[in-house]
């Protein structure tokens, strides 16, 4: 009968002959040594380990040792170059400009009673008068003022009375009243024409006016599917695309923009590039509900692509759909992808905008 007894390391239940009774083995599970039981159950302590001095891989181990171990010792320390001392320089203040005043302007000054427009004869008779010495005139008495001055003091003082009067006695409605006749400018406001003799009239350049084609709101509505519980949902991200009857050229658009879940930045590109030539793009928010602007009056497609509601089975889209968008895309199937789309027409005055509903009905 062989003897039973468990492993002290991993405890697992072990079975050996009995004639292996006090000997020294090794756990078949955990590898490490153990001493049999013998037949009383006394377990005598294992032996110390002794060194073999004629393990060869033991002496093969032993010698890499002690050639790594002189390696290390024999290899010179690596110089590791030490850093540039950086000394500080303190930077000169700075020093704020002083500002140079302006030069002053010499306005000349008008004496008082005299116009700046007067004639230098009459100037120079002026100053004449002022230039006589008050001694001589305290001497000789009161002296008789020579002919020619008379006249010129006479002659000025007529013409500021004259001046004077006119401005009193003319009333404002005629002063106001006294302009140049109007002549209607054919492209914009009313000029005045210029006296004659003076030369042709200056017309003003004409006033900016609002630029064609400005966006107007034409087309909104509210976009819906119905659920596979028969509950109706708003069709969030459902795509509005309005393009005209007639495309105005022979470019076409990537589609990548205008898929179901684009990106913001991928919508705001499609708006961009789709208004450029006369449309519209729209993404239902998340109430379902769209907006469209259109720039000027005319007739319009409008397809609408739902985001949630697919079409049964491998049914390709509608031929009348695609044949739509097909002026207008590189490729026109990727647009509608695997999901139900409508096509409509309308008319749009420019200025009053209809309203557009659409529910998708799940695929039978």
């Amino acid at each position: 009968m062989p003897i039973k007894f468990r492993c002290p390391h991993c405890e697992q239940f072990l079975g050996i002959s009995r004639n292996k009774a006090g000997s020294v083995t090794d756990c078949p599970t955990c590898g490490r040594t153990i001493r049999v039981p013998h037949l009383d159950g006394r377990v005598a302590p294992l032996p110390k380990p002794k060194l073999n001095h004629e393990d060869s891989g033991l002496a093969n181990a032993l010698d890499a040792l002690a050639a790594l171990e002189n390696d290390e010792e024999m290899a010179a320390p690596i110089a590791i170059p030490q850093r540039p001392v950086v000394v500080p320089v303190s930077a000169a203040p700075m020093v704020a400009a002083v500002p140079i005043p302006p030069p002053a302007l010499s306005v000349p000054v008008t004496p008082p009673g005299m116009s700046a427009e007067a004639p230098r004869s009459e100037r120079d008779a002026l100053a004449a008068l002022a230039a006589i010495p008050a001694a001589a005139a305290a001497r000789g008495g009161r002296k008789k003022l020579p002919h020619r001055l008379w006249s010129v003091v006479c002659g000025l003082a007529g013409v500021a009375i004259g001046f004077t009067a006119g401005r009193w006695t003319v009333p404002p409605s005629v002063v106001g009243q006294a302009k140049p006749p109007v002549v209607a400018a054919a492209d914009g406001p009313a000029v005045p024409e210029a006296p004659a003799g003076v030369g042709a009239p200056i017309v003003p350049a004409a006033l900016p006016m609002a630029a064609p084609g400005t966006p107007a709101r034409a087309l909104e509505g509210r976009i819906s599917y119905i659920a596979a519980t028969g509950e109706s949902r708003p069709d969030v991200g459902a795509r509005i695309l309005v393009v005209p009857v007639r495309h105005p050229g022979v470019a076409k658009l990537a589609v990548v923009s205008f898929r179901s879940g684009a990106s913001a930045n991928d919508v705001r590109l499609a708006q961009a590039s789709i208004r450029a030539i006369g449309g519209d793009f729209a993404v239902a928010d998340a109430d379902g509900r769209y907006r469209i602007q259109l720039p000027s009056q005319g007739q319009y497609r409008v397809l609408i692509g739902s985001r949630y509601q697919a079409r049964s089975g491998d049914i390709a889209p509608d031929a009348d759909s695609l044949k739509a968008v097909e002026p207008w895309f590189d490729q026109p199937r990727a647009f509608f992808g695997s999901t139900q789309s409508t096509l409509a027409e309308i008319p749009f005055d420019g200025s009053r905008a209809s309203v557009r509903d659409h529910v998708f009905a799940r695929a039978e």
